[in-house]
């Protein structure tokens, strides 16, 4: 069933891609609500948040918590359809998957410290409230996990590397709510994203890049024991 699942939510997302020019979006406008949308695709309100989701990794779009969808346009697209057949992974390419996000995340980690505008810091505290609230709530705690990455990513205002970010985040969807599921992880996880935003604020770079290079290095070896225990 979950390769159905992905299956359609790619269908989805490479119609929707296909149909943007003809149905007139341009950078900055909004979409229909989800509930149209469904309905035009044909597909489940599961489906259709699902894909939107994936196009907001990919930057083709943009939700606006409480505002709507808004299609930024498809730039990126010649840029991830060419390294798309990477999204699926094996145990071996979650070991370099990782070990790549080691080296980019420390970097925009030690970017951020020195580059963040206030906007910047504004969007990770309000991340954080979301996180703190939904420590209880795997998906949701996940979704805005990674939403936090990004949003450093971001912060270090280099493009290049943001785009590999956001695409390492489609790639490690599966891997980041099986993280987050382990015992108190959300709770060691927020700790982490806690400190992170209090040394950008800081402006200390240096700071910033350990503990990012410390946090993905205990997620990474929490995944690895989970599978060595369950014999994966």
């Amino acid at each position: 069933m979950g390769n159905q699942s992905e299956t359609l939510v790619d269908k989805v997302v490479n119609r929707f891609i296909e149909s943007a020019g003809r149905e007139g979006y341009t950078a900055g406008k909004k979409l229909p609500i989800q509930d149209v949308m469904q309905k035009t695709y044909g597909v489940s309100r599961n489906t259709m948040r699902e894909a939107l989701k994936k196009l907001e990794t990919m930057g083709i779009v943009s939700i606006r918590q409480g505002d709507g969808t808004y299609f930024n346009g498809l730039e990126m697209q010649a840029d991830i359809s060419r390294l798309y057949p990477l999204l699926q992974l094996n145990d071996t390419d979650l070991d370099e998957l990782m070990e790549a996000r080691k080296i980019l995340e420390t970097k925009t980690a030690e970017m951020a410290a020195l580059r963040a505008t206030e906007e910047d810091i504004k969007g990770l505290e309000e991340l954080l409230q979301r996180m703190e609230k939904c420590r209880d709530e795997i998906s949701q705690y996940t979704e805005n996990d990674s939403k936090f990455h990004l949003c450093i990513a971001k912060s270090s205002h280099n493009s290049i590397i943001y785009k590999f970010v956001k695409l390492i985040y489609d790639m490690m969807n599966a891997q980041q709510e099986e993280i987050a599921k382990m015992p108190h992880l959300p709770n060691i996880s927020y700790a982490y994203h806690l400190d992170l935003v209090k040394y950008i604020k800081e402006r200390n770079p240096k700071q910033a890049a350990e503990l990012m290079l410390e946090h993905i290095e205990n997620a990474h070896q929490r995944l690895k024991r989970s599978k060595m225990n369950n014999g994966l």
